[in-house]
């Protein structure tokens, strides 16, 4: 048997709520013969919460199909600040939003929010309370995303400085990287590993807004290196392959729930 661990769900909340959380997941991942997860900080989590063995864990890097987000060929103008994502606590928007609301304060500036969630009539209202210039289209076929990256000119992600964040890997780094995208970010977390590629900042607001100002302003090109690292590190064709490969070593010795070629029936 096989189980993804993605996050550490119980790091989003707090107080009672996390303690639930992370007690009823305790007891189950220990029994599965491979346990997948994404960022080192959660193999260590795994390993000492769980009690997952180290031989049963496989790091499942967080991916991009390289088909579907690839650098565009057009000579059309790209414009504007862009946020991809599910807009739930997780999405950190609203720090986001007030970052925006200081840029626009400044400069005349677009900001489109593609996605939707439980939070996103919350970030709607909460940007329409500020007088905010921002398009939200909410939840969009998966096809349409890279038509609407490919028109941004800034791409923006930023992680709060929660548990969550800290034990997790963002898509979206990856996937506006792989377009040839400026990205802005902070620092925390997975977000640090691609500070040679994104015009990072701090977690403080003002320094964020400081690192969106130099990306609208023109940047250095750093994005052009992060396309090759992405492209590089990050295919989910390759990664795939390579779990591909775990799975059959677990079928081979008859784990994972598959038979072991001794023990396969004879097809006539």
């Amino acid at each position: 048997m096989v189980v993804d661990i993605d996050d550490l769900d119980s790091g989003y909340l707090t107080g009672f709520p996390s303690w639930i959380i992370a007690a009823v997941q305790k007891p189950f991942p220990r029994h599965f013969d491979l346990v997948t997860y994404h960022h080192d900080n959660l193999r260590d989590y795994i390993l000492r919460h769980f009690g997952v063995s180290e031989t049963c864990l496989h790091r499942l890097h967080q991916g991009v199909d390289l088909t579907r987000f690839s650098p565009s060929e057009g000579t059309e103008e790209r414009r504007g600040l862009f946020f991809m994502g599910h807009l739930d606590v997780a999405s950190s928007l609203g720090t986001i939003l007030r970052a925006v609301a200081i840029v626009q304060a400044k400069t005349s500036v677009d900001f489109t929010v593609v996605g939707g969630g439980r939070l996103e009539s919350t970030f709607r209202n909460q940007a329409a309370i500020a007088g905010l210039q921002v398009r939200f289209t909410g939840r969009l076929p998966v096809d349409r995303l890279p038509r609407e990256l490919d028109r941004a000119d800034v791409c923006l992600v930023y992680h709060d400085e929660t548990e969550a964040n800290a034990h997790r890997c963002s898509m979206k780094v990856r996937e506006y990287l792989a377009m040839g995208k400026k990205v802005v970010s902070n620092d925390f977390g997975d977000l640090k590993e691609f500070e040679r590629f994104t015009y990072q900042s701090s977690s403080d607001v003002e320094d964020y807004v400081r690192a969106i100002l130099d990306a609208l302003g023109g940047g250095d090109g750093r994005e052009k290196e992060g396309v090759r690292y992405v492209r590089q590190r990050y295919d989910w064709v390759a990664i795939g392959a390579r779990f591909h490969e775990r799975l059959a070593h677990l079928r081979h010795t008859g784990k994972g729930g598959f038979p072991s070629p001794s023990e396969r029936p004879e097809v006539p």
